[in-house]
């Protein structure tokens, strides 16, 4: 059984060879925030990491006009690589929060934002991060496709949803 693992662990060997050493050092950094974000949400009170949670979705990223696009991508690309090697896979929460944290510790203005959709009679949520209101940890439409909570108008509400449900 683990030497079928074996092809799959040589391809990730080969890609991390192709990194710089300071891409090395973000990914490895990632890594160590998804579990950190992992350890946190599994572990203690929701009311302990409430107050991170109201910042993520709170903050006001501004226009982010100066941001360098390219090394922006970059970072994001170097934070997916990491979430492809975590295990088990993060929920879209986790996800959010990490990168939130990752690209703020940057001073990257971003924010986590949340949405909800009815799905098969079912409520079904889903977090992301967005930079100058552009989509960076998930698929250019997803806004279209969940009701947003926009910051500062529903967010009493997705709180006291999540308080509810968490």
């Amino acid at each position: 059984m683990a030497f079928g693992r074996c092809p799959e662990m040589l391809h990730k060997v080969k890609t991390a060879r192709h990194l710089r050493p300071r891409e090395r050092v973000l990914v490895i950094e990632a890594w160590f925030t998804l579990l950190l974000i992992r350890l946190r949400l599994r572990f203690l009170p929701y009311a302990s990491w409430r107050p991170e949670l109201v910042r993520a979705i709170s903050h006001d990223p501004g226009t982010g006009a100066d941001l360098d696009r390219n090394s922006l991508f970059k970072i994001v690309k170097l934070f997916e690589i990491a979430v492809r090697n975590q295990w088990p896979s993060a929920s879209c929460l986790r996800r959010s929060l990490a990168l939130h944290r990752f690209l703020t510790r940057r001073a990257v203005p971003a924010k986590v934002v949340i949405g909800i959709k009815l799905e098969k009679s079912c409520l079904a949520g889903h977090a992301w991060v967005e930079v100058a209101n552009r989509v960076m940890s998930d698929h250019r439409d997803v806004r279209t496709q969940y009701h947003v909570f926009e910051s500062g108008r529903l967010n009493p509400t997705l709180l006291n949803l999540l308080d509810s449900v968490i």
